[in-house]
């Protein structure tokens, strides 16, 4: 019986299967990053690695850059010294936007499942929306996980898990879903529990916790960088710090907001943005009190957020690309009027 190989433990097989990659040099996965130091599983075990400088100078923006959970080649160029030299592509990416980056940056890469994670103390479904529009513009399915469910002081949505991973209820709802060699990204606001719940999936104290401040039940950050674990069932879980912004990288998603989806099917115009035109059902639903006004506010703020981020994205790779033309042309310019003739003709 053939011994199975390490890279397959973090999923090789699936993420390879029909690819036709034409290997050159060591496959490794990417499961932790400190600084500019990547750690890689590879079949030799865990691997430190920096990037080659044909690498860092082909990656021309932060979505190039390797981000965990994704598959790299490396090559040891001397003893225990290992180069990143290219990024295999991408089944899928979990990434965000925030307006002062001129691309998205990727908070992980090659993703079965993204589990949301929130804290049933401070749950609302306005942030809820936001997270679930998060994941579905980067075409990832989601899983809603409300933990400490047994501290609600108010009534919880009834359509997703509810848990609490400091008590064991219900956690056997999360680990029947969990499969051997796939891929589970856990993401939410710092104190929801995503390292607690990771840290009783894996049996172990992997992953820190903190306390949750009691003036604003707000947590503060622990997890410092995303890391990768093996499951003793064979998932791969991906714990990531808390996140502080959840710009969105694309249009907003109506299919987050459910009611609005199916009423836009309603609407007279097929591209109605549910404000002022005539025949919307949207805004009838409105007035008629079967979609509520908070519903309807949250889908329009993440909806004109999304809008405004992609015009202001726009706006700076235009700039961009005017400066990369400028220095590309003032050598041309320069070179060009050393040879000109002076006034005299001479």
């Amino acid at each position: 019986m053939s011994e199975t190989k390490l890279t397959d433990i973090y999923g090789w097989k699936n993420f390879s299967e029909n690819s036709g990659f034409d290997i050159q040099g060591i496959v490794g996965r990417l499961v932790s990053q400190k600084g500019n130091v990547y750690f890689c599983i590879t079949d030799q075990g865990e691997k430190p690695a920096r990037l080659s400088g044909r690498f860092s100078f082909k990656a021309q923006n932060q979505e190039a850059m390797p981000a965990a959970g994704d598959w790299v080649t490396l090559q040891e160029k001397s003893p225990g010294s290992f180069k990143i030299h290219s990024l295999l592509p991408r089944k899928n990416a979990l990434s965000r936007r925030s307006p002062e980056e001129e691309q998205s940056t990727v908070l992980a890469a090659n993703i079965d499942l993204v589990f949301i994670v929130l804290s049933a103390e401070s749950y609302r479904e306005g942030l809820a929306e936001r997270y679930l529009a998060l994941v579905a513009s980067c075409n990832l399915a989601s899983c809603l996980i409300i933990n400490k469910a047994d501290l609600a002081g108010h009534d919880l949505p009834h359509n997703e898990i509810k848990l609490s991973a400091q008590t064991g209820f219900n956690m056997q709802a999360l680990t029947s879903l969990l499969q051997p060699f796939l891929t589970y990204v856990f993401i939410g606001p710092s104190g929801a529990g995503k390292s607690t719940i990771v840290n009783f999936l894996l049996h172990e104290q992997k992953q820190e916790t903190g306390e949750v401040r009691e003036n604003d039940r707000r947590g503060r950050h622990v997890t410092s960088c995303r890391s990768m674990f093996v499951c003793p069932n064979g998932s791969l879980l991906l714990d990531t710090p808390g996140i502080r912004e959840t710009g969105i990288a694309a249009e907003c998603p109506e299919d987050v907001f459910k009611k609005i989806s199916i009423l836009s099917g309603r609407c007279r115009f097929r591209d109605c943005t549910h404000e002022n035109e005539p025949g919307c059902a949207v805004k009838e639903a409105l007035e008629q009190k079967e979609l509520s006004w908070r519903e309807y506010n949250n889908y329009r703020k993440i909806s004109d957020e999304a809008g405004w981020q992609n015009n202001v994205q726009k706006q700076i790779l235009s700039r961009s690309e005017k400066t990369k033309w400028r220095q590309i042309k003032d050598p041309f310019r320069k070179t060009r009027s050393k040879g000109r003739p002076d006034d005299t003709g001479e």
